[in-house]
């Protein structure tokens, strides 16, 4: 194992310390982010058909409304849980 000297030591110690807060945040973060996504997920299982399928939506513009706009996003969301996932399993290790 590589010494580092005590003033090294020390900017790690700070810099572990503000690493401490960026995960703080992330985890308040996540209970925001899952409720998004159950909010989204919900909207799409049950009233997303509904508004495509309404006339008065024919000439709305709407990010929602796109063919796979959410369905492409709640994977992309999937997929970048899973990889944080990979890395705080390995992390663990």
């Amino acid at each position: 194992m590589k010494e580092i000297s005590l003033k090294e030591a020390e900017k790690r110690m700070e810099a572990c310390e503000e690493d401490l807060k960026v995960l703080q945040d992330f985890n308040q973060a996540m209970d925001r982010i899952a409720k998004n996504i159950a909010l989204l997920d919900e909207y799409y299982g049950n009233q997303y058909l509904k508004d495509v399928q309404n006339p008065a939506n024919k000439d709305v513009y709407s990010a929602v409304l796109s063919e796979d706009g959410i369905w492409n996003l709640l994977a992309e969301i999937h997929w970048e849980k899973i990889d944080i996932l990979k890395k705080i399993v390995k992390d663990l290790r």
